[in-house]
């Protein structure tokens, strides 16, 4: 069963309580910083799209830190001078440097979503929200919806956990399909020579590992050295996947969470990090063009400073 949220001894049931009751730890956010941040921090939490309660406490935990941040850079507590884009990865460099990369991800995240729900006139690259007409794919999850994805695992039983864990690695780490999902083992994991990154052999193809999934990945590895990863399959079942799912809770406010969804993540996430089109197929193991055509408008655009006619010209490399 998901755990309840307390705060202060007090059971938080809904968003509101959340809001109404938070207070920051004292060593990262002073009590008369928060004084003076927590007017802001709680009416821009409130106008994210968070609703669940752990969700809101993760945001508002965050968004304490940031303004707590800001005031020591002596910016106004105005939200379209502190809630932007280089803002938040000026913060996430400086402020939240010796965090992990998982962890910063997940930063940017609630911070981009309560960026987003706050200000006007901040330079937010604005949400997409569905494919070419002709191409019949879910889009891929946002920083966001994944940021929430990551904060349910605390909030599964130990099998639900685990299982939701592995479906967030192996295909949004790894890009796998659902019939690879039930039979991925840590004997197909391998660990790349010269570089501190993971592998993953499926059938014809190798499949790399997104890096902020590195530990996570080696974790779940030494949990199940043996058999499937993601746990035993029951031998008569027709929809083994829909098995597995069956022990997972999720916010109503997210998006129902899917394995081919996850992997179409994934394979936009490749392309963001400069991945030829040529190295997408073969990592991805399709050699139909048209899904790429369609993950084209939710990737990254370098537009600031024609930075995409310079690397497209070979002046500078990506």
């Amino acid at each position: 069963m998901p755990k309840d949220l307390v705060i202060g001894g007090v059971v938080m049931r809904t968003a509101q309580d959340v809001l109404d009751n938070y207070t920051p730890e004292s060593e990262r956010v002073p009590s008369e910083v928060w004084h003076t941040v927590r007017p802001l921090a709680v009416r821009a939490v409130s106008k994210s799209t968070y609703r669940a309660p752990t969700s809101v406490h993760f945001a508002l935990r965050i968004t304490a830190r940031f303004l707590a941040w800001a005031l020591e850079q002596d910016l106004p507590l105005d939200p379209e001078v502190m809630f932007t884009p280089q803002r938040v990865e000026q913060y996430i460099a400086e402020g939240e440097g010796t965090s992990s990369r998982h962890s910063q991800g997940n930063y940017r995240a609630a911070l981009t979503n309560v960026g987003k729900g706050i200000t006007r006139r901040a330079p937010w690259e604005p949400d997409r929200t569905q494919y070419t007409n002709h191409v019949r794919l879910a889009p891929p999850y946002t920083e966001p919806e994944m940021a929430g994805y990551w904060d349910a695992v605390e909030q599964q039983s130990e099998k639900g956990a685990h299982i939701l864990r592995s479906l967030l690695v192996l295909a949004h780490g790894g890009g796998l399909k659902v019939p690879e999902l039930m039979d991925i083992a840590a004997r197909d994991i391998y660990f790349l020579a010269g570089a501190p990154v993971f592998s993953i052999k499926v059938a014809e193809r190798i499949a790399p590992v997104l890096t902020q999934y590195t530990e996570e990945l080696r974790a779940l590895c030494a949990a199940r050295p043996e058999g499937p990863i993601i746990g035993t399959q029951k031998k008569k079942s027709n929809d083994t996947f829909a098995n597995f799912r069956k022990a997972i809770k999720t916010p109503a406010y997210l998006p129902t969470l899917t394995a081919s969804r996850l992997r179409t993540t994934w394979i936009k996430d490749l392309l963001d990090n400069g991945s030829s089109l040529a190295e997408v197929q073969a990592a991805a193991g399709t050699t139909s063009a048209s899904t790429l055509e369609a993950i084209a408008p939710f990737t990254k655009r370098r537009w600031a400073d024609d930075e995409w006619l310079i690397i497209a010209s070979g002046a500078r490399s990506r």
